[in-house]
């Protein structure tokens, strides 16, 4: 009896253990639940959707490859992302609830990006959040990556468009895209489908691209792509294809180039508007040279090939399908001989931004004095992002030399992961310090420069609302921050509303302006990294918040957006009528 009782009392402790454990994953389940729950409620999921009946069958065609290429582009960016990432999207399609598919689909990984619970996963299994180690060997940091710059093949490690890992001998070796077995089979098909709609390409400019596009992803070279750049520049026509590894603001390292696509076609009412300005982007390059000072910079002569394109896009995949809002425009490349020639094309896409002006209106409503509220406007949109592209191709760039401690060496490897912030931040400042010479030179109306203004900071308020661990958050909370340290802008607690102060802009803008282009001239990484701390806090590898002056009123704005429901969007693409 006594030993019947024994084992039954050990019966039920291994029960209570089974109850307590179950009750542990049950409680994790509904955190991991909640938390999905919570990520994906930020963003409001939109669909574009084009109908392409009124294309021609051979333009119909011709689309039909552009969409087979864009699922291998979103692939390989999977790839990119994590090695294991397309068998983690076939567990979620099989095991996973609605919300863990969504999740995955929209963010291309199982991880919430707002998030580093790890408990945020689209995975029961909960795989560890590791984004863009792939590129390199284990234990990478930034101490590596300075030795990498001292080895013999150093040009080739730290191409964009290779893969660091260690040989049998333990020492680093390069391998190109096209020969990293993980992408090598997907880089051949895409080749062959790029190849297979030169058939149905109307014009020979097209034609081209597709053959030395198609011959980029198939080489070996490190750096592949010059060739196939100055073709995509010159594409004519009525289609927009943008196809290829381009931005590194993913990789933890911001040296290595994800996979993105863009398929589009042209907008004629608005390219031939923003074509007015390209004769004048000498003139603005001459200016930017006159005011940054020969000391640090002399004016480029940029080729007189750059193209402005104004597009209705159609389908975006890879690295351009963004989680967090849209893409709104580009300025490519970011490297290679066209750069280096002053040659690029500035690409802008309309109707993701005709998406964002209600948006950037309403909000306006809630956070901005109400006579400012109403001068949110979306040419000036269209404008202050047409001017951010502009800026890209003027002053430093990534590639451009520079003498650190009696050194050469470039922008980029001078400021490290820090460069494409501090790009991004020259762009968005550059749009704005712009607008008085603008306005001397009459291509800018008076009235319009409030409304240029207001929208911007629109604009800026709108990249606040979420997470601070990217390039474009931070570089909000940056220009946000000595706009408000400087008196351009107020915040009234009472009313809880801001005001802008347009006698003031200017002169923080220019102040702002100067101090960026010094620290990417001067290839001043600690500079870049004390003006980041001002008004963005780091915690950790990537947990980042507000500094004390932004924290509370940005905060209240937020609230006050998240109350309202006024969220940004995640965007995909549907095409009918093929």
């Amino acid at each position: 009896m006594k030993k019947y009782l024994i084992f039954l009392a050990g019966i039920m402790f291994i029960a209570r253990l089974a109850n307590a454990s179950g009750d542990q994953t049950m409680e994790k389940e509904n955190i991991r639940e909640a938390l999905i729950a919570e990520e994906l409620a930020k963003y409001e999921h939109r669909v574009f959707k084009y109908d392409a009946q009124s294309l021609s069958e051979k333009e119909k065609a011709f689309l039909s490859h552009m969409l087979a290429a864009a699922k291998i582009v979103e692939e390989i960016n999977m790839l990119q992302i994590h090695p294991k990432n397309l068998d983690f999207q076939l567990q979620v399609e099989k095991d996973g609830r609605d919300k863990d598919k969504e999740l995955f689909h929209r963010n291309q990984c199982p991880w919430c990006l707002d998030s580093n619970d790890p408990l945020c996963n689209a995975l029961h299994i909960l795989p560890e959040k590791q984004i863009g180690w792939g590129f390199w060997p284990e234990g990478m940091n930034e101490m590596m990556l300075k030795e990498l710059e001292k080895q013999k093949d150093a040009q080739a490690l730290l191409s964009p468009y290779t893969v660091v890992q260690n040989d049998a001998k333990g020492r680093f070796k390069a391998i190109p895209f096209a020969k990293w077995p993980l992408i090598e089979d997907r880089l051949g098909r895409l080749s062959s489908v790029l190849r297979d709609a030169e058939t149905f390409a109307d014009d020979p400019t097209l034609k081209k691209f597709l053959r030395s596009r198609a011959k980029a992803f198939e080489s070996n070279d490190p750096f592949p792509y010059d060739k196939s750049d100055f073709d995509w520049i010159a594409l004519e026509g009525p289609w927009e294809l943008t196809v290829g590894p381009y931005e590194t603001y993913k990789e933890p390292m911001k040296e290595k180039a994800q996979f993105e696509m863009y398929i589009g076609r042209e907008d004629r009412d608005m390219g031939p508007l923003l074509n007015d300005f390209k004769d004048h982007l000498q003139e603005f390059e001459n200016h930017f040279a006159n005011f940054i000072g020969r000391d640090l910079y002399r004016a480029r002569r940029l080729d007189l090939r750059i193209k402005i394109r104004a597009v209705e896009l159609i389908y975006a995949a890879g690295d351009a399908r963004s989680p967090h809002g849209a893409t709104v425009a580009y300025h490519l490349p970011n490297r290679g001989k066209a750069v280096g020639e002053g040659l690029y094309k500035k690409v802008l896409l309309i109707n993701h931004m005709r998406l964002f002006t209600p948006l950037m209106q309403k909000r306006a409503r809630l956070a901005l004095v109400r006579d400012q509220a109403e001068l949110v406007d979306g040419w000036a949109d269209i404008m202050n992002t047409a001017f951010h592209e502009f800026a890209h191709g003027f002053g430093a760039h990534e590639e451009l030399p520079i003498i650190l401690d009696g050194k050469k060496t470039t922008v980029g490897k001078a400021l490290g992961p820090m460069e494409t912030l501090m790009e991004e931040l020259k762009a968005d400042v550059a749009s704005l310090w712009f607008i008085p010479y603008l306005k001397t030179r009459g291509l800018l109306k008076d009235e319009d420069i409030p409304k240029r203004y207001t929208t911007a900071v629109m604009h800026l308020f709108g990249l606040l609302q979420y997470s601070l661990s990217g390039t474009y958050p931070q570089m909000a909370a940056i220009e946000v921050g000595k706009l408000m340290e400087n008196g351009a802008l107020t915040f009234d607690s009472k009313s809880g509303r801001f005001t802008i102060h347009f006698d003031k802009i200017a002169d923080v803008v220019e102040s702002l302006m100067k101090q960026i282009v010094t620290i990417q001239l001067t290839g001043d990484k600690a500079a870049a990294e004390s003006l980041r701390e001002q008004y963005v806090k780091r915690h950790g590898e990537e947990k980042f918040e507000f500094a004390k002056l932004l924290s509370n009123p940005l905060a209240k704005i937020k609230d006050v957006f998240d109350r309202a429901k006024l969220r940004s969007f995640a965007i995909d693409y549907e095409v009918t009528g093929l």
